[in-house]
C-alpha cells in the first residue's frame, strides 16, 4: 500500500513540474528581455544635427554629432543614410504593412575613440531617388542610422528620420 502512495505522490510530482516547467521559461525569458531593455536605457545618446536641414536630392550635406552620456565604452561607431519605402495596404479586414529599404550609403564608420566622441562628415544625398514622401498608404522615409557596438552591453541602434 505504501508503494502505490509513494508512486502516485511522485508521479504527481512529476506531473506538476512538467506542467510549469514551460511558464517557469517563459517568465525567465521575459525577465531577462526586460533587464536588456532597461539596461539599454543607459546607453549614451547621439545626438545629430544635419545642414541644410531640409536637404533637396544631390545636395552636399554635413551631418555633425555628439554624445550625451558616457561614450568611454563605444567600440565602434556608424552612421549611414537609410532610404525605405513604406507601403501600407487592406487585405481583406486586416492591414499590412511592408518596409523595403532601397538606398543605404555608409557615411561614418570608426572605432577610433576621438571620432567617436564628436566629428562632422560631408555625404550627397543621391540625386537618382525620390525625396521623403508622406502618402496616405505610401511613404518614402530617409533617415539617419546611429548604431554603435558596445561590449557586454545592449548595442547602440536608433534613426534620425529626415524631412
Amino acid at each position: 500500500m505504501t508503494d502505490s502512495f509513494f508512486s502516485r505522490r511522485s508521479f504527481l510530482i512529476i506531473a506538476i513540474v512538467v506542467f510549469f516547467l514551460p511558464f517557469v521559461l517563459i517568465g525567465f525569458v521575459v525577465i531577462v528581455a526586460f533587464a536588456h531593455r532597461l539596461l539599454a536605457l543607459l546607453n549614451p545618446r547621439p545626438i545629430l544635427s544635419l545642414s541644410p536641414s531640409e536637404p533637396r536630392l544631390g545636395d552636399e550635406l554635413v551631418v555633425s554629432w555628439r554624445w550625451r552620456g558616457r561614450t568611454d565604452s563605444v567600440r565602434t561607431f556608424k552612421i549611414s543614410l537609410e532610404g525605405k519605402e513604406v507601403t501600407r495596404y487592406r487585405r481583406g479586414t486586416e492591414t499590412h504593412t511592408d518596409q523595403r529599404s532601397f538606398a543605404h550609403v555608409a557615411i561614418v564608420e570608426t572605432d577610433r575613440p576621438g571620432q567617436v566622441l564628436s566629428g562632422s562628415e560631408q555625404f550627397l544625398l543621391p540625386r537618382d531617388t525620390m525625396l521623403s514622401l508622406d502618402a496616405p498608404h505610401n511613404k518614402i522615409v530617409w533617415c539617419l542610422r546611429v548604431t554603435g557596438e558596445i561590449s557586454s552591453w545592449p548595442d547602440i541602434d536608433e534613426s534620425f528620420p529626415i524631412p
